[in-house]
C-alpha cells in the first residue's frame, strides 16, 4: 500500500499543485500563507514530505533554515528550481529514517503528511518526529478538512478507522490513497502522551500545533 502511494504521489509531481488552483479554497490559502512565515520566524524547521515546495516558499521568507526531505526525487526536482528566500537544503528521505539525520530543530513541519500516516501508526510517527525536536520545540501539522463536494470522496474505510480515496491522474490512472481527516476530538483521543496542542480550523484545512512533546 505505502509503495504504490508514494507512487502516485512521484507520478502526479508535475500535477502536485493543482489542489492549490480550487477557487473555493483560495481565502483559507491566502491566510496560511500568511501565518505560516509567522510561526517559523528565526527557527531551524525540519520539514517532512515537503513535495513540490509550495509550503517551504512561505517559510522561507521567515525561517532561520530549513532542511526539507521528500521521498520522491521527481518532486524535489521541481522543488530545486524554484527561488527562495532563506535557500532550503533539500534531501531524498521518509520519516523513518530521521534516526540517521544528525541534529535537532526548533519546529517540525510536516503539510499535509499525517492524514497519509495510518491511524495506528501514528503515535510512533509523532513519536519520531518529537525526537528530532529541541527541547521546547513544536510540531506543526497542516492538513485537509473534509468539504462535501470539494474533497474527493472516501471510497472504503478499514477495521481502525482509516479511510481511502480513489484518485485519478490526468492520464486516467487510478490509485487507492489512504487520507485520513482528523477533528479536535479525534487528536485528544489520539495524542495519549501529555502534551499541548492547538487546533486552528479553516473551512478547508486545519493547522495543529503540538508542543512539549519530550
Amino acid at each position: 500500500m505505502k509503495d504504490k502511494q508514494i507512487s502516485y504521489y512521484a507520478q502526479r509531481a508535475h500535477e502536485y499543485e493543482k489542489i492549490y488552483h480550487k477557487a473555493e479554497r483560495q481565502e483559507d490559502l491566502r491566510k496560511l500563507e500568511l501565518l505560516l512565515p509567522q510561526l517559523v520566524k528565526t527557527k531551524s524547521v525540519l520539514e517532512i514530505g515537503c513535495g513540490t515546495a509550495y509550503w517551504t516558499q512561505f517559510m522561507s521568507q521567515t525561517a532561520n533554515s530549513i532542511l526539507a526531505s521528500d521521498i520522491n526525487e521527481s518532486v524535489l526536482e521541481i522543488a530545486k528550481t524554484k527561488s527562495y528566500p532563506t535557500n532550503p537544503e533539500f534531501i531524498l528521505g521518509d520519516y523513518e529514517q530521521l534516526d540517521e539525520l544528525e541534529g535537532q530543530f526548533d519546529l517540525i513541519f510536516a503539510g499535509f503528511v499525517v492524514s497519509h500516516i495510518r491511524r495506528e501508526h501514528l503515535e510512533n510517527f509523532i513519536s519520531r518526529l518529537s525526537s528530532k525536536l529541541k527541547r521546547g520545540g513544536e510540531i506543526i501539522f497542516m492538513d485537509n478538512v473534509f468539504v462535501e463536494g470539494s474533497s474527493t470522496p472516501i471510497s472504503e474505510s478499514d477495521e481502525w478507522g482509516n479511510t481511502f480515496q480513489e484518485r485519478k491522474l490526468d492520464d486516467g490512472k487510478a490509485f487507492r490513497v489512504l487520507k485520513n481527516f482528523y477533528q479536535k476530538e479525534d487528536w485528544k483521543k489520539l495524542l495519549k502522551k501529555p502534551v499541548e496542542f492547538n487546533q486552528l480550523k479553516f473551512t478547508y484545512f486545519y493547522l495543529l500545533q503540538i508542543k512539549h512533546v519530550k
